[in-house]
């Protein structure tokens, strides 16, 4: 299952690096950041919410297809 999102979208357009992100995480690496941008994985909750903090978005912004799921 892919997971649509704009995290790559929305890192390029505030001029940050995979690298810079992962950074300000305190990730050791970015491959997990660009699984997420791939939408190969979805970042915990824990590592979303740090996302939108740094991103200064909702949740709305990074995952909108997310948000159109109905539940039955």
């Amino acid at each position: 299952m892919k997971y649509p999102n704009r995290l790559k979208e929305i890192r390029n357009s505030l001029g940050l690096t995979l690298q810079q992100v992962a950074d300000r995480m305190d990730k050791k690496c970015i491959d997990r950041l660009s699984e997420w941008e791939r939408g190969i994985n979805m970042p915990s909750v824990l590592n979303l919410i740090t996302l939108l903090k740094i991103y200064e978005v909702s949740i709305e912004e990074i995952y909108p297809e997310l948000l159109n799921i109905s539940v039955n």
